[in-house]
């Protein structure tokens, strides 16, 4: 049973002194509304209402658990407003943090935005590449790509990109272009370094096949540095397409 609907139900049925009138104000079933009443009634052991083909009266009981589920029901309706104000106002302070990277070309020109529509909100960012912690940092949110590092977070996804593997004309043109995956292993990459130490891998995967290379000639733990390494003919990396698409319209990469 849904006691907080069938309180509302129980206390429209008291005030209009119908079943018939509460069902048509509520837009439910004459059966639907007499069903949740007498499920109440069963969960509480008691009869809340004396029901006759000419009259429908409140029993002593009733009139106990209806002063009571109003004040809860006026409550309940202050709490909601007071939150759908402060949702429509807007204040206080928001401390986000983002990858280097995505906070340049993603994050900082919706900001502008965002505060020009709440001007009383005060805005932190924490731009880093490194792994934050959400609760010793003092974040409000974190944005990621990728999958969420800890069960205890609540995540919600924005959208999905695809990964690309580049490297400079120079370096192609110095030790060629491999023609798949397994090629690598005779070509320099660089790898992205993560919080803990260990190099992300490389993934492709083709069908049902799946392949991972990891073993690396350089390491970077910042975004935008291991794409100027590539730029630089360090070797070949793998990177979100959106942060190198002017790059690659460009030729740079």
């Amino acid at each position: 049973m849904d006691q907080l609907t069938a309180l509302k139900v129980f206390a429209k049925v008291v005030e209009t002194e119908s079943f018939a009138r509460a069902a048509e104000l509520l837009q439910m079933p004459h059966s639907t509304v007499s069903k949740m009443v007498m499920d109440l009634e069963n969960h509480l052991g008691a009869a809340l209402l004396q029901r006759t083909t000419r009259q429908l009266k409140i029993t002593p009981e009733g009139k106990t658990y209806y002063r009571h589920a109003t004040k809860l029901l006026e409550a309940l309706e202050c709490a909601d407003n007071a939150v759908r104000q402060y949702k429509q106002r807007l204040d206080g302070s928001l401390h986000l943090a983002a990858p280097a990277l995505i906070a340049q070309q993603w994050l900082i020109p919706r900001i502008t935005r965002f505060q020009q529509d709440f001007p009383d909100l005060k805005i932190s960012l924490t731009i880093s590449d490194q792994l934050n912690d959400v609760i010793a940092d003092g974040l409000d949110c974190l944005i990621r790509a990728g999958s969420l590092y800890t069960e205890t977070m609540i995540g919600r996804k924005l959208g999905d990109f695809a990964y690309v593997t580049c490297a400079s004309p120079a370096y192609l043109a110095q030790y060629g272009t491999p023609r798949d995956p397994h090629g690598l292993s005779h070509h320099r990459t660089i790898g992205y370094l993560q919080h803990n130490g260990q190099a992300e891998a490389h993934r492709y995967h083709k069908g049902g096949q799946r392949l991972e290379y990891s073993s690396h000639q350089s390491l970077c733990n910042d975004g935008t540095g291991l794409i100027a390494l590539a730029k630089n003919g360090a070797g070949i990396c793998q990177v979100l397409r959106p942060l190198v698409q002017d790059a690659l319209d460009s030729g740079t990469l």
